[in-house]
């Protein structure tokens, strides 16, 4: 139904579809018995949600395989990003600007809310804010980078997303899992305050 909309509009492609159940999240989490966060919204934040949020390295990643603008650098953008930002045309008008400007190489930026998760400090009950509560190190809804730096990123959630879920048993917000990842890991992208 939407490739003849899409037709009329040569910036406009369609990437492969992606059944819920062949997520690379989903078949990491089939093998675990992973529970939700505890203070999920009981109507969105289910399993499936919880997935395809945790799933926008891959589709970034088949995005930059495919590369049919022959790009360098990508951006992941929310479908609600103008809801979230309540000001339609100034951020549409924004997108535009980013989409003719140049970039550094390398480049992963990711804005954010919060510091920096330091991890497990003496009585400060860092497990739950990461587990079971959204953290706001990072806004997901937004990320911009380099092919490679975000192929770096998809890599690091290959690796690191597997002891994850191993070690906590929790399929958590995507932000949570970046907080976690950019606590214990070398993972460093740059952060701005949003």
């Amino acid at each position: 139904k939407i490739l003849p909309i899409v037709n009329e509009y040569k910036n406009v492609k369609i990437m492969k579809v992606i059944a819920l159940e062949d997520l690379w999240i989903n078949r990491v989490c089939a093998h675990i018995n992973c529970d939700l966060p505890s203070a999920k919204d009981a109507i969105k934040d289910n399993c499936g949600y919880l997935s395809v949020i945790n799933s926008k390295t891959e589709f970034m990643t088949d995005a930059i395989e495919s590369n049919p603008f022959e790009s360098t650098h990508f951006a992941w953008i929310d479908f609600n990003i103008t809801y979230v930002f309540h000001e339609f045309e100034y951020v549409l008008k924004y997108l535009r600007f980013l989409s003719m400007r140049p970039f550094k190489t390398p480049m992963m930026v990711v804005p954010g809310c919060w510091k920096k998760w330091e991890g497990a400090n003496p009585g400060v009950n860092y497990d739950y804010q990461i587990l079971d509560q959204i953290h706001w190190r990072f806004c997901g809804g937004f990320f911009i980078g380099d092919k490679q730096s975000i192929l770096d990123f998809a890599e690091y959630y290959r690796i690191h997303f597997v002891n994850f879920v191993n070690k906590y048993k929790k399929l958590v917000w995507e932000v949570n899992f970046w907080a976690w990842l950019n606590a214990t890991t070398d993972w460093e992208p740059t952060w701005f305050l949003a």
